[in-house]
């Protein structure tokens, strides 16, 4: 898979999931088609974990941590989470011969069970340093650096996070405005 469509399609992941979360956090974003895109992110992110083995381990890392943390709130993040890992199981079924490094999975899986919790301390107590989410992109950073990693990995998941913080930031300011997108307030 080329370099630069991956990490494309890691903001696009990125974006979508924090898409979704406003919607049911904040309400900033209409929850029609909320089902259909969960359905499509899903499907990306099941994809790219299907042909793409440290894929599979980053974003099976991400699930897991917002699942032991309690963080798949809602039936869309559910539904997510159920496509994006049935699809590569499904191709695993059919290519046996693949194999799952097991220790980048739990390095960045107890990262992100970090993150998770620093996060919702951060919430609580008003502190933007703690919602950072900064256990992940070092373990990322970590991981490439020891060579289990390519550097597009690391590329990849700042550009799941960056898009990911955009659509939050941007959600911030729709709230902020009173509740209203951009486009009803023309």
């Amino acid at each position: 898979m080329n370099e630069y469509i991956k990490i494309i399609i890691y903001g696009i992941i990125g974006a979508g999931l924090k898409y979704v979360d406003e919607i049911y956090d904040t309400r900033s974003f209409k929850p029609r088609n909320v089902y259909f895109i969960s359905l499509g992110i899903g499907l990306l992110m099941g994809t790219i974990m299907a042909l793409d083995i440290n894929s599979f381990i980053i974003l099976t890392s991400v699930i897991i941590s917002v699942g032991v943390t309690g963080k798949i709130d809602n039936e869309a993040f559910k539904l997510i989470a159920a496509v994006a890992l049935t699809v590569p199981l499904i191709f695993l079924f059919f290519n046996l011969d693949t194999y799952i490094f097991l220790l980048p999975l739990l390095v960045l899986t107890l990262a992100g069970v970090c993150d998770e919790y620093l996060d919702e301390i951060g919430d609580k107590k008003n502190s933007t340093l703690l919602t950072l989410r900064p256990f992940m992109k070092v373990a990322v950073i970590v991981l490439w650096f020891v060579g289990i990693f390519e550097i597009v990995y690391v590329f990849s998941f700042f550009s799941f996070d960056i898009f990911y913080s955009l659509v939050g930031w941007y959600s911030n300011k729709i709230v902020k405005l009173g509740g209203k997108d951009e486009k009803d307030k023309l």
